[in-house]
C-alpha cells in the first residue's frame, strides 16, 4: 500500500531532521534506509545475511533452488517480476512524497556501507558475496552458566510461553 509506505517513509525523515540525524545504522529496516538516502544521509545496512541482500540484481532466492519453484532462467523473470512490482508501489510511495523515484530496488541500499555480522556458512543466501563477512560480535561477557548435575548434551534454549511449549519441550 503506496499510501501507508509513504507514511513511513516520512515519519524516519521527520524523525532524522528533529534529531539532527548525522548517520543511519539500520538493522533489518529498509524504510529507515530508503528515508536515509532520500535526505542523503550515510548510512551503514548491518545484521546477518538477511536484512543485508547481496547487491545483485533482481535480488537473489533464500534458496539457490527454492523447492517447488522455477528454476533458472524462469526463477530469474519471477524474481525480477517481483521486484517490478515491489519497486512500482515504492516509486508511488516516493511520488505521494514527491521525492525522485529510484531506478532499482537495490537503489534502497545504494550508498549504504554493509555490514554482515555473520559467517559465509550461515549466510542466508547461497550465492557469492563481495561484501566482507564480519563475523559475530564478541557477545562472551558475563557469567559462566550453572549446569544442572547429570549426563547428556547442555542445551541452553531461549523460548517463550505457547500452546505448542510442552511438545517442543518433549521433543
Amino acid at each position: 500500500e503506496p499510501m501507508e509506505l509513504a507514511g513511513r517513509i516520512q515519519a524516519w525523515r521527520t524523525l532524522y531532521r528533529a534529531l539532527g540525524t548525522e548517520q543511519v545504522f539500520a538493522d533489518h529496516s529498509p524504510v529507515a534506509l530508503i528515508a536515509a538516502r532520500t535526505l542523503g544521509l550515510p548510512a551503514v545496512c548491518l545484521g546477518n545475511g538477511f536484512p543485508v541482500p547481496p547487491r545483485l540484481s533482481p535480488f537473489p532466492s533464500f534458496r539457490a533452488s527454492p523447492v517447488g519453484a522455477a528454476h533458472g532462467r524462469d526463477l530469474q523473470r519471477l524474481l525480477l517480476a517481483n521486484e517490478v512490482s515491489v519497486l512500482k508501489e515504492l516509486n508511488h510511495a516516493l511520488a505521494l512524497l514527491k521525492l525522485k523515484p529510484f531506478a532499482l530496488l537495490q537503489d534502497i541500499f545504494r550508498g549504504a556501507v554493509p555490514a554482515l555480522l555473520t559467517y559465509s556458512p550461515l549466510d542466508h543466501y547461497e550465492v557469492p558475496r563481495t561484501e566482507a563477512f564480519r563475523g559475530l560480535p564478541d557477545y562472551s561477557y558475563g557469567a559462566p552458566p550453572r549446569w544442572p548435575e547429570g549426563r547428556g548434551p547442555k542445551v541452553f534454549a531461549y523460548l517463550t510461553p505457547n500452546p505448542s511449549l510442552p511438545v517442543v519441550l518433549k521433543a
